[in-house]
């Protein structure tokens, strides 16, 4: 997560990072609290983004709160894909991205597109994914 964060001044909001293989579903968030960042310091797009996530959940904006995703991973044309099952966590609240889309008002694709880029491994072309006990098993090769 901190490696996809546009800017260095948002990432002061990621306070830890956890990944965890369980019943066939891989789940990866961060505790965050985005009260630590000033938005002022923040480009236009991540200024309006934070604003909606904290006007929708107000919590964000004053503790630490952990966002993640889980799904159950598989591979597509050697990219890693989450299966339509995906659900986005925030803190104890769990939400199918149809259901975010309607919270926050950002249009459904672009939150199943996001979703696709943060699950992305690089210059990896995926050949299979396997999910064992508490480990995820890539294979593939560099492009």
């Amino acid at each position: 997560m901190r490696r996809k964060t546009e800017s260095q001044t948002l990432a002061k909001a990621i306070k830890g990072v956890n990944t965890t293989v369980q019943d066939g579903k891989i789940e990866s968030g961060a505790v965050v609290n985005l009260g630590s960042v000033p938005i002022d310091q923040l480009s236009s797009n991540e200024r309006s983004f934070v604003t909606k996530l904290i006007e929708t959940f107000p919590v964000l904006g004053d503790r630490n709160v952990y966002i993640g995703i889980e799904g159950k991973p598989s591979v597509v044309n050697g990219q890693v894909m989450l299966n339509d099952n995906t659900r986005i966590k925030i803190g104890d609240l769990s939400f199918s991205p149809a259901e975010l889309s309607q919270r926050l008002g950002i249009p459904e694709d672009q939150i199943r597109q996001r979703i696709h880029l943060e699950v992305q491994l690089g210059r990896l072309k995926v050949s299979d994914i396997q999910l064992e006990g508490d480990r995820a098993v890539v294979r593939g090769e560099a492009e």
